[in-house]
């Protein structure tokens, strides 16, 4: 396989919800658990910070638990196979059926004899009959994203009210509710609400009436709220930032040695805006790379785009309308950066290739996916050119990798779709309104 001179290819992002990162890869900080919860008016307790207490472990609860179990994404875990083996999927370039990924045996490294998903994978006194709701770093041994925001991102309620993953996640997220899905992104799996949970119910409410932590909202807030909450999903004001894999080395999956990305560092400091379940929210990608030294195999390059909401939320105090949308007076156009080089020359960049450098640069800002996303967003792939054997390791330098031209690019969007027509007017015509 050659390096390549550097190649600009039109087409989209991409989030690993296909191929998801390891937490071997993505070493967290773990703070002291928290104590703050606020269940819904007129629930059962849930699972929560509670060391056990309030927790119902009847056997007829644990009964009606291990049958919803059975058919829930924590069972069946086929959300990659979902995205990998799909019609548009990456198999359809590898030919490397997804049974033959060592990536199929996602599981908690705590576990080291495991085989299939059992109560002690996060109940470590099942055994005893404890089913002591799990700390957040049992969640976090499996969910190697949430795992690397733990680890680079702040979040209000993470490190400001020390909430854990079940302050906010459900019992039925993690069991199961009876119904089976292919994908966490389906409508129905998360039922996480930042208002049903009675914790954000006076969005709207006049300016100086507190939430349920006590802070008021300011006169901005009811001003933004009043404007964008009826089509706007609340994350894709308050979450900061978003992560994204760059060109995952599949060479290195198919060879066993694991998961490896682009200097094996996750990018951030962007969002990315789509449409999922009748609401804009963020999004990420996550792309992908397949050479080989084998000349009758091609070098493929694969992005996944999908909605990604990520543990990283502010109060969005310094959040401007021109963030988002761009005022045009004349040749002048003033605000979302995304928006202006896409009025200007169709496209979006969203990550580059630095000659110079010898670096990708990863995405910044606000980024709206626009109706014509598959030709107007354009990314460029790097190669792993070391050995798909050698050691996974961070590399800031970045020092192994290089630029590549695919002889073939597939997009993949299954969940989600990119803004309307109508939307994104609103983006360049509703500036500072």
């Amino acid at each position: 396989m050659k390096r390549k001179t550097r190649f600009k290819f039109l087409i989209t992002l991409v989030f690993g919800l296909a191929m998801g990162v390891g937490s071997s890869q993505l070493a967290a900080s773990q703070g002291e658990p928290g104590d703050f919860r606020l269940d819904p008016p007129g629930s059962s307790p849930g699972p929560g910070p509670s060391g056990g207490s309030g927790v119902d472990q009847s056997p007829g609860r644990i009964k009606n638990i291990e049958g919803r179990f059975a058919t829930s994404l924590h069972n069946t875990r086929v959300g990659k196979k979902t995205y990998y083996s799909a019609d548009d999927g990456f198999e359809q370039l590898t030919h490397v059926p997804y049974d033959n990924l060592s990536c199929k045996d996602c599981h908690n490294p705590a576990v080291s004899d495991w085989q299939e998903p059992v109560c002690t994978d996060c109940h470590l006194g099942a055994e005893d009959g404890d089913y002591t709701p799990p700390d957040d770093a049992t969640c976090l041994g499996c969910h190697g994203r949430q795992n690397a925001e733990h680890n680079m991102l702040a979040d209000v309620h993470r490190d400001e009210y020390g909430m854990l993953c079940m302050d906010c996640h459900t019992e039925e997220e993690v069991h199961g509710d009876g119904n089976v899905y292919e994908s966490m992104l389906e409508l129905g799996v998360f039922k996480v609400s930042c208002s049903d949970a009675g914790c954000h119910q006076n969005v709207l409410e006049k300016p100086g009436k507190g939430n349920a932590a006590g802070e008021k909202v300011s006169q901005q807030a009811k001003k933004f709220h009043k404007k964008h909450l009826d089509t706007v999903d609340c994350s894709a004001c308050h979450v900061e930032s978003v992560l994204a894999c760059d060109s995952c080395h599949f060479d290195t999956e198919v060879a066993g040695t694991g998961k490896r990305f682009y200097r094996n560092i996750p990018q951030t400091g962007f969002k990315l805006l789509l449409n999922h379940h009748g609401k804009v929210r963020t999004a990420s990608y996550q792309s992908l790379t397949w050479g080989t030294s084998d000349t009758n195999i091609e070098d493929v390059g694969f992005y996944v785009l999908a909605p990604y909401v990520a543990h990283s939320v502010t109060r969005a105090e310094g959040l401007e309308c021109n963030d988002c949308h761009v005022k045009v007076k004349g040749k002048s156009i003033e605000g979302n950066a995304a928006l202006k080089e896409y009025l200007d020359t169709d496209h979006i960049t969203v990550n580059q290739w630095d000659e110079g450098e010898g670096m990708l640069l990863a995405p910044t800002g606000i980024i709206p996916v626009p109706p014509d996303w598959q030709e107007a967003l354009l990314f460029d792939f790097v190669y792993y050119f070391g050995d798909a054997t050698d050691p996974i390791v961070k590399d800031p330098s970045g020092g192994d990798w290089g630029v590549l031209e695919p002889e073939t690019v597939q997009m993949h969007m299954p969940y989600g779709t990119p803004l309307s027509e109508e939307q994104m007017d609103k983006l360049i015509s509703g500036g500072g309104n």
